[in-house]
C-alpha cells in the first residue's frame, strides 16, 4: 500500500468518525435533517495526477435514502492522459446499488456499517470513534462554527501520525452531514465542499428508479 493510498485511508477514517459522533445515539437517521439536494466539489491532487469530482447528492428520511450523481475527471500527468467516468449510487433500506450509466453496468450490495452504526448507544458511538482515533494516532481539537452553503457548521482539526506519516484534516460538519474538508499530507491534498444546499427537494421515486437495460450484480453482504 503507498503512502498516498493510507492517506486516503487515514482521510476517510477521520470523516468517518466525525459522522459516526455527530449523529445522536438511538436515532435511526443518519443526519439532522430531514432532506436536501446537495451539490459537492472533490479534488485530490498531488504531483502525478489530479482528480476532480462533482457529486449531484439527493437526501430523504433523514439520509436512510440518498441517490448520488457522479462525474469523475481523472488528470493523469506522468502520462498525460485523462479519463472520464459517471457513476449513479442508491442507497436504502440498508442496501448499496452503483452503477454507470454509460456501460450499463452495476453492483447492489449490504451496506456493512448501517446496522452495526443504527444500533450503537450513545456510549458505543463514543468508544468507536475513540478507538478509530487511537488507532490512526489522532488528536482532534474544536475550532469553533463557520458558514459553508449558508449554513452554520462545527468545526474541527484532526492531525495524525500513523505509520510516521504525519496529516492534518479540517472538517465542517453540519447536522452530521460533512459540508467540507480539507486535508493534506505526503504531498497530496484532498478538498471536499459543497457549494449548494437546498432543503426544499430531496429523492423522489424517480431518482430511485434504475434504467431498463442496466445489468446489476447482486454481491449481498460484504464484511466492513
Amino acid at each position: 500500500m503507498t503512502a498516498h493510498t493510507v492517506f486516503r485511508h487515514v482521510v476517510s477514517a477521520i470523516l468517518f468518525a466525525a459522522f459516526v459522533t455527530s449523529v445522536p445515539a438511538g436515532e435511526k437517521k443518519r443526519f439532522g435533517f430531514d432532506q436536501a439536494r446537495i451539490v459537492l466539489h472533490k479534488s485530490v491532487s498531488n504531483p502525478q495526477m489530479e482528480t476532480i469530482t462533482t457529486d449531484t447528492v439527493y437526501i430523504g428520511s433523514g439520509g436512510l435514502v440518498e441517490v448520488r450523481y457522479s462525474h469523475e475527471i481523472q488528470d493523469i500527468r506522468m502520462l498525460n492522459q485523462k479519463r472520464e467516468s459517471r457513476t449513479v449510487t442508491i442507497t436504502k433500506d440498508g442496501w448499496i446499488t452503483s452503477y454507470d450509466p454509460d456501460t450499463k453496468k452495476g453492483k447492489r450490495f449490504k451496506d456493512p456499517f448501517s446496522e452495526t452504526l443504527g444500533n450503537m448507544s450513545e456510549s458505543q458511538q463514543q468508544k468507536f470513534a475513540k478507538g478509530m482515533e487511537n488507532a490512526f494516532e489522532a488528536k482532534t481539537t474544536v475550532l469553533g462554527k463557520e458558514d459553508v452553503a449558508g449554513k452554520q457548521c462545527d468545526v474541527t482539526e484532526t492531525k495524525t501520525g500513523l505509520q510516521g506519516m504525519e496529516s492534518v484534516t479540517k472538517t465542517w460538519t453540519w447536522k452530521g452531514f460533512v459540508a467540507k474538508s480539507v486535508s493534506e499530507a505526503m504531498g497530496t491534498r484532498i478538498t471536499e465542499e459543497a457549494t449548494s444546499i437546498d432543503e426544499t427537494l430531496g429523492v423522489t421515486e424517480a431518482l430511485l428508479r434504475i434504467p431498463s437495460g442496466v445489468e446489476i450484480q447482486d454481491l449481498g453482504a460484504i464484511d466492513p
